[in-house]
């Protein structure tokens, strides 16, 4: 199968499957109005891995390939390359957030002291 249509395929498996899902999943969870919470942000995030990597097992069985040549091989799962990204992940957020609060948009809060 040439590069361009299983690129279509897969796109519309992500959008199937997210589409149908997120309704399945929207008469479970219910967000608060105006409040971002952690548990429905995870959820949210979960969700969004759940249906890019069904997608890629459905093209891996179409394709008679393993689910690895889709970019998530089990081999190197949390190897070399693995902690790199979670190393230049967590310099990148914490460079934008320095970067906010250093042109005043963002505040770490005030010291918050209790007791007497």
């Amino acid at each position: 199968m040439r590069g361009g249509w299983r690129l279509l395929i897969y796109a519309a498996f992500v959008a199937g499957l997210g589409f149908g899902g997120g309704l399945v999943l929207r008469q479970f969870v219910r967000p608060s109005h105006g409040v971002f919470s952690p548990g429905y942000m995870f959820i949210q995030e979960a969700f969004s891995f759940s249906v890019i990597f069904a997608a890629a097992v459905i093209m891996a069985q179409i394709e008679r390939q393993s689910v690895g040549v889709y970019g998530l091989p089990i081999r190197g799962a949390f190897g070399k390359l693995f902690w790199q990204g979670c190393l230049i992940g967590l310099v990148d957020v914490s460079a934008l957030v320095g970067l906010i609060a250093a042109l005043g948009g963002y505040s770490f809060g005030g010291l918050a002291v209790h007791g007497g």
